[in-house]
């Protein structure tokens, strides 16, 4: 794989847990979670970590079939 062909992920709040982060990439339920995930295509997990914080706001638009408000 190059550098070219990676996929980048972010995450914030719950899925800061790295299991939890986990169940998105592999498939399966995190704890506490009653919502199965199928996982991803490509289910590779990640090469490396690093920790950003970036001086912006966050905005969710829309719904989510995971919460009830909004997603």
């Amino acid at each position: 794989m190059t550098k070219e062909d990676h996929i980048w992920y972010t995450s914030y709040g719950s899925n800061l847990d790295r299991e939890r982060f986990y169940c998105y990439i592999r498939g399966g339920r995190p704890e506490g979670s009653i919502r199965k995930n199928d996982g991803c295509r490509n289910k590779t997990l990640p090469v490396a970590e690093k920790n950003l914080l970036l001086p912006y706001e966050m905005y969710f638009s829309g719904q989510s079939v995971s919460w009830d408000t909004g997603g």
